[in-house]
């Protein structure tokens, strides 16, 4: 993807942040990486033919009928997918106030029963291999290549008190994190490295370079986000174009107290924290953004009445390099408007938007009507909107809506066109160190 501010197409690429990588500037981060050049392996040939899923299916097998448990994702059903209950996600057509015109690719969220609220697979977020297996005695093994380049690492330290062993596998199509109970057999199989062969396909070498440690640690520490950024976009009453929103210079009173839920004003000028692509070192890309720390993440808001509005550029390309490369953004609709089209803003990187529309009403606290869009592919993410999906102003609502964003993320990073990034990105790490180690 190429940052072309000549065109209004939104294949633009994702801000570069000035600390950490956000969860969707990951899918973009499959450049070469470096890795060990040096290679113990006594084969010095490299393995033409990778385990596949059979394979790797006979080595959890071969653990001596011992359970693993992969515990980093939750259940949960897919948007679009069939069957599904059509009272859960379907198109509101039975209802009076439409907040979105039906468009093909997309679809709304309806309400769904109550469930915990938490940041969804947060197990995801561990850095496993960094944290349980290369502070132990562990071996690494490598083989195949292309689709078929797998790695697997196993804990292989005996403890004189009974814990799981960990075992940490990477392919193409993902990383699995595993639990293997320990057993008189285990201990026996993992008394020495040698004696993991017999855990492994045939097609492994085991890998004694301690280089591959540390490579293995900074990989890891790449493809776990600590920070989001996403879009605001102020929508006055009637609006309902891409021109329309990003043109308003200023948002109401309305807005700005709604902005306060979100984090909290801050001037951009040498900020120190994780600014989500935001200049930090001028003004030209405004003085100020909202950010917030939630369960440890740092998030930086892409508020479109805070980025600088170009009266020579109807298009407000500059806004648009922003907000049109985050996965998820909010529409705030200052009092009535018309449906909006979830393709209002040409992007590919936009999987979902949540739409805060306010109320009119009587008293002093403002209420607000919460309604959800996502394309199909995406899955389902929780907090559940409530029946009448409506909101008072105040401190729930405000995590709700931190909740709701960044499990919103998650899942439309796990759409097919963003999984397929991160596959070939897991792809090429794996075949550079197939290609220096073996």
């Amino acid at each position: 993807l190429s940052n072309n501010n000549q065109s209004s197409d939104s294949s633009l690429s994702l801000s570069a942040s000035n600390q950490t990588s956000t969860s969707s500037e990951l899918i973009t981060n499959i450049s070469p990486v470096a890795t060990p050049t040096t290679s113990n392996n006594p084969g010095g040939s490299m393995i033409k033919k990778g385990p596949g899923a059979a394979d790797l299916q006979k080595l959890f097998a071969s653990l001596g009928g011992v359970t693993l448990n992969n515990i980093a994702a939750p259940t949960s059903y897919e948007w679009g997918s069939k069957p599904v209950d059509p009272s859960k996600l379907i198109w509101p057509n039975n209802l009076s106030d439409k907040t979105f015109v039906k468009t093909e690719g997309w679809l709304v969220e309806m309400t769904k029963p109550p469930v915990k609220p938490a940041i969804e697979d947060k197990f995801s977020d561990v850095c496993w291999y960094t944290t349980f297996l290369s502070v132990k005695d562990h071996v690494v093994y490598l083989g195949g290549e292309d689709d078929t380049a797998t790695l697997i690492a196993v804990e292989t330290s005996v403890e004189e008190h009974p814990q799981p062993y960990k075992m940490f596998v990477v392919t193409r199509t993902g990383t699995e994190r595993k639990w293997i109970a320990e057993t008189t057999l285990m201990k026996q199989r993992l008394k020495a490295a040698k004696q993991l062969e017999v855990l492994v396909p045939p097609q492994m070498v085991h890998i004694n370079d301690p280089a591959i440690t540390e490579e293995l640690k900074r990989w890891e520490k790449r493809t776990v986000s600590k920070s989001y950024k996403f879009g605001v976009v102020y929508c006055k009453e009637g609006q309902t174009t891409e021109d329309q929103m990003l043109g308003n210079e200023t948002g109401s009173d309305a807005f700005n107290k709604f902005l306060e839920l979100l984090g909290e004003k801050v001037p951009l000028k040498g900020w120190p924290k994780f600014s989500g692509g935001l200049n930090v070192e001028a003004d030209f890309e405004g003085t100020h953004s909202v950010y917030n720390v939630y369960e440890n993440f740092e998030i930086m808001f892409h508020v479109s009445t805070l980025l600088p509005t170009n009266p020579d550029d109807k298009q407000q390309l500059a806004k648009k390099r922003h907000i049109g490369n985050d996965v998820v953004v909010l529409v705030f609709m200052d009092g009535p408007c018309p449906p909006l089209n979830p393709t209002f803003i040409k992007s590919h990187f936009i999987h979902c938007y949540i739409v805060v529309q306010l109320l009119p009403s009587t008293g002093k606290t403002p209420r607000y009507k919460v309604s959800v869009a996502a394309k199909a592919g995406v899955k389902s993410f929780s907090p559940s909107l409530p029946d009448n999906y409506q909101f008072e102003h105040g401190s729930d609502f405000g995590e709700f809506l931190l909740l709701k964003l960044i499990n919103a993320e998650r899942a439309g990073l796990g759409a097919p066109n963003f999984k397929e990034k991160l596959c070939k990105a897991r792809s090429l790490f794996l075949n550079n160190l197939v290609q220096s180690c073996l």
